[in-house]
């Protein structure tokens, strides 16, 4: 068993691992390191092992045209899945599921492992087959893994018709054209940096990423965003807050417009409705005010730490240059009754934070519980800008009655935002608020899913 695997069972329990079934545990242990051998493994043809593993000790090999190897697995019928594995040279990863066989292919890559990714929902279907097979030469694989996406400790993901195929990527049920992401998984060359994804790069390879782990469509077809505390961040520490949260891009996929807006061209942001013009700029905003609704449900939160920051993620934001005149925070404490608080905070440009509650406290101390969303419960909100105004809308389930609102008028706060060289953007989806300087276990996680999101400007 190689270190990733061992991570897991460490985090999840290795006798869950063990299991035969995925009915309780997030990962079934299918010896995809193939460090037992062949074990559970059937082999049709030339099907041994290699000592050119991408982990571990070994890998498997076929070594002539027909050869595979595969086994049979009992699952649930309407679950969420998810099969992976890495090729070396060239190689098919298949899964055969109700009688139908899809594959994934890596041809002539050379002496590097490429990952191959599926991602169903097993459907009516109680068995799928896994496998891989033969293509052009030798082929090597390793790092498999199964996968119950629906695991244990996800919370309810409350459902609803809202026209999502679990079957298709988030970018397929979500406009996500003017979105990039960011998320916990580290670049490449730069572990605690987290990987980003622009608009011009939602296409099917991104399944193959690590970020893939941390954002991904739920069996219910929602949108699901995971942040761990340990994660990587935006800003290159592994020490600090992680988030999986999807940040506005106006640009699209227009890579010709700056993203930063360092350099002046502020084209991929936007500005505040009080923010003056600014006749100096080289280029103008992208837009002027905004608003963004979205209808969600906080799966799962934090457990560890001081009571300030566990069970705190933040789901929404209006993000300026360095500041954020607007986040939208959930918090909910382990062990106290009531569910959920909801409070946005303003925080002015280079100094502190006023906090307005929405439902319970900012404290979210207990004998507060009326109104409160507890987890696995649905809610939307609005967040909008109209002049020096910041209004924050929270209803019931999906766009129901309201239930809390709040009016930020950033000139009384002294918000600082009426300048013409700061831009505006939005970012949507779970950005913890704990850290292994509060006192959070590496590994626990918020997990947020979304069924609508919208932005208008």
């Amino acid at each position: 068993m190689g270190l990733y695997k061992l991570a897991l069972a460490s985090s999840l329990g290795l006798a869950a691992l063990m299991s035969a079934s995925i009915a309780s545990a997030q990962f079934l242990d299918i010896n995809g390191g193939f460090e037992d051998g062949f074990d559970g493994w059937t082999r049709s043809g030339f099907v041994d092992i290699s000592a050119r593993e991408f982990e571990g000790d070994n890998a498997a090999r076929i070594r002539e045209s027909g050869a595979q190897f595969s086994r049979t697995i009992q699952i649930q019928p309407n679950t969420g899945y998810r099969f992976r594995g890495r090729i070396n040279d060239s190689g098919q990863l298949f899964i055969t599921l109700g009688g139908r066989t899809s594959t994934r292919t890596v041809t002539n890559i050379g002496n590097n492992y490429t990952r191959r990714t599926f991602s169903f929902n097993s459907g009516n279907n109680t068995s799928i087959t896994i496998g891989g097979r033969y293509r052009n030469e030798t082929s090597r694989f390793d790092d498999l893994t199964f996968e119950n996406r629906d695991g244990t400790g996800f919370g309810s993901s409350g459902g609803g018709n809202f026209g999502l195929n679990p079957n298709d990527d988030p970018w397929e049920n979500f406009d996500l054209r003017e979105w990039a992401i960011d998320t916990p998984a580290g670049r490449p060359g730069s572990s605690c940096r987290a990987e980003r994804t622009e608009p011009q790069e939602w296409n099917s390879s991104f399944n193959n990423t690590d970020s893939a782990d941390f954002f991904f469509t739920h069996s219910d077809g929602g949108m699901r965003f995971i942040s761990e505390v340990g994660g990587a961040t935006t800003g290159g520490s592994c020490d600090s807050r992680a988030r999986s949260e999807l940040r506005e891009f106006l640009r699209g996929s227009n890579t010709s417009i700056d993203d930063t807006g360092d350099d002046g061209d502020f084209r991929n942001n936007w500005a505040l409705g009080y923010q003056p013009n600014n006749a100096d700029a080289d280029f103008s905003w992208g837009a002027r005010e905004g608003r963004m609704r979205a209808t969600l449900v906080v799966n799962q939160v934090t457990t560890s730490g001081n009571n300030s920051n566990r069970g705190r993620t933040i789901i929404g934001q209006i993000h300026a240059k360095d500041d954020e005149p607007l986040r939208l925070n959930y918090k909910s404490i382990p062990g106290r009754s009531g569910g959920g608080c909801i409070y946005a905070s303003s925080e002015e440009r280079g100094g502190d934070d006023t906090n307005f509650p929405l439902l319970g406290t900012v404290s979210c101390n207990a004998g507060d519980e009326d109104g409160r969303i507890g987890l696995g419960e649905m809610f939307s909100y609005d967040i909008e800008n109209d002049d020096e105004d910041i209004i924050v809308i929270i209803r019931s389930g999906d766009r129901g009655s309201v239930i809390g609102s709040v009016t930020i008028d950033l000139d009384n706060i002294d918000g600082g935002y009426d300048r013409d060289d700061e831009y505006m953007y939005f970012k949507a989806g779970a950005y913890t608020q704990n850290e292994d300087d509060t006192g959070a276990r590496d590994g626990e996680r918020d997990v947020v899913t979304f069924y609508r999101l919208d932005v208008r400007h």
